[in-house]
Formats: structure tokens, C-alpha cells, sequence
């Protein structure tokens, strides 16, 4: 779990220099379909179109392992719609990197068409920064009674929806919604903290190891 004294964003600005200047958003976790990733893209695309989306203000952090035939799908499809300006692909993300990429933007994208827990939403939620989830991610109502992020359908449609009420909203209202993701992890989640880095660790290391070629499947 993140020291919470810690300032883990800019130790992670520090190494990426060229993102201070920008609005960041992330998208942490396994680069598969099933998390939706390639719906975060074809929205930026939309919302770059009616000038909702500025490439040169905002930047959204691909956090996540960065090889493999479907994540070169995403980064050509990226090119294709034309904002791959928008986008910095980090790869798979560990330790206090991870959580300066979580803790360094304005929010966490997870479009996702199933989910059960989500353990990168939780993490996102323990260092204070508000998610922006889909309707089939499980613990949905708990982020929305909580006002601690929004949450719309798993489709470009709705995490257009999403984007434009964060964009919307006020400093401080966002602020008070980083506030209540603080909170709602304190108070939902921090019963199932050593259980989420449990299963953060065991996660890690099996991707490690399919990496590394010795864990097949």
C-alpha cells in the first residue's frame, strides 16, 4: 500500500518531465478488450474533434504492458483516429511508479465491460484520485454514492458522457471528489487493503513470469 505522506506524482513527473506541463488522466492495468481501452481512445478522438479534448493541454497515460498484438492494435488505432499525440504509453508500471502515475493525474479511466472488484480502481481511489468507471465494473454504485467518481455504460457513448461532466466540472469540485475517493476507500476498502496487495503482488509476478516466458497460459 502507498505511504499516503508520500508525494509519489512528482518523484513520477521528475522521471517524465515532458508530462508536467499537461491535464493527465491514466489508464492502469492489463492492456486487453475486455478493460476497454480501445473505447478511451475512440472517445479522445470525438471529444478532440469538437475541441473538447486540447492534445496540446492534455495527455492521457497508458499504463500498462505495452507489447504483445494487441496493444500494437491499440497504438495503430491510435495513429488511425489520430491522437496519438494524446497519448504517453509508459508500459506495465510497478511500485512507487505506479502509484505516481495514479497520484499525478486528474483522474482513472476504465471503461471496462466486466469487472468484478477492480483492483486499480481501488488503488486509485487509496491515493486520493477520483475514477471515471463503467456500469459493468461491480463496485459502481459505491463510487457514484460516494461521489467519488462517475460511472456510465462501457461504450464510446458513455465514456464520452463521462468525460465532458469531468471536464465540467469546477478545481474544486474535482477537488472534493479526489476528497470522497480518499474517503471511500477508507471506509469501504480498507478492510480488503491487504487483500488487494496481496493479489496486486501475485498479479505482478505472474505477468512477470508469462514476460519472462516461464508461466504459459
Amino acid at each position: 500500500a502507498p505511504d499516503p505522506s508520500r508525494d509519489y506524482g512528482s518523484l513520477f513527473l521528475d522521471k517524465h518531465p515532458h508530462l508536467k506541463p499537461f491535464r493527465r488522466f491514466v489508464f492502469l492495468g492489463r492492456v486487453h478488450p475486455k478493460k476497454g481501452p480501445d473505447i478511451i481512445l475512440r472517445t479522445l478522438a470525438r471529444l478532440q474533434k469538437t475541441g473538447a479534448w486540447d492534445p496540446a493541454r492534455m495527455k492521457l497515460i497508458m499504463a500498462g504492458p505495452a507489447d504483445g498484438d494487441y496493444a500494437a492494435s491499440l497504438q495503430k488505432l491510435s495513429r488511425e483516429l489520430n491522437v496519438d499525440n494524446s497519448v504517453e504509453w509508459t508500459g506495465m508500471l510497478l511500485g512507487d511508479d505506479k502509484w505516481g502515475a495514479l497520484q499525478c493525474a486528474e483522474c482513472f479511466l476504465l471503461p471496462s465491460h466486466q469487472e468484478n472488484f477492480g483492483i486499480a480502481v481501488a488503488e486509485s481511489l487509496s491515493v486520493g484520485v477520483p475514477v471515471l468507471i463503467s456500469t459493468s465494473v461491480n463496485i459502481w454504485t459505491d463510487i457514484v454514492n460516494d461521489g467519488a467518481g462517475l460511472a456510465d455504460e462501457d461504450t464510446v457513448n458513455g465514456c464520452e458522457r463521462q468525460l465532458k461532466s469531468w471536464l465540467g466540472l469546477s478545481d474544486a469540485e474535482r477537488k472534493t471528489m479526489g476528497e470522497n475517493a480518499r474517503r471511500c476507500f477508507q471506509l469501504r476498502y480498507t478492510a480488503k487493503r491487504a487483500a488487494v496487495s496481496m493479489l496486486s503482488n501475485i498479479f505482478q509476478t505472474i505477468n512477470a513470469q508469462r514476460r519472462s516466458g516461464s508461466l504459459r497460459g
